[in-house]
């Protein structure tokens, strides 16, 4: 992928290449399906394209609620606005936990549940395919 999207960090010290896989996330328990486009044409910070929300496209006044894990609420992965937004609940309850708490709750694991495709990647607007 680092091929195709010039993906890494070469301005750290020392560089990272490819981005550890721990930096990309994913948005998951919305009541309706968060899809987009990756445009490897398009300059870094202008490349999500086609966002929609339930099939529409998001409105830029809407606001969302995110849960994120410690690292990334302090900053960490390179989005330092995270830091600085608003804290809405704060249960102090490790990730783990509530893994296991959800998996006793549930009895099965169905990954239907959790994996969905939400995104293609594009250049120009037009699908492509990565061999």
């Amino acid at each position: 992928m680092a091929q195709v999207t010039n993906a890494g960090y070469p301005n750290a010290n020392p560089p990272v290449a490819p981005i550890p896989d721990y930096n990309f996330d994913t948005i998951a328990g919305l009541d309706g399906r968060l899809t987009y486009d990756i445009d490897i044409s398009e300059p870094v910070g202008s490349r999500i394209t086609n966002l929609q929300y339930a099939g529409a496209p998001i409105d830029p006044t809407a606001e969302f609620a995110m849960a994120v894990n410690n690292y990334r609420q302090s900053g960490g992965g390179g989005f330092p606005a995270v830091k600085t937004s608003p804290v809405i609940d704060n249960r102090q309850i490790d990730i783990r936990q509530l893994l296991i708490d959800w998996v006793t709750a549930n009895h099965t694991i169905d990954p239907a549940q959790f994996a969905t495709v939400d995104w293609q990647l594009v250049s120009g607007g037009q699908p492509i395919t990565v061999t």
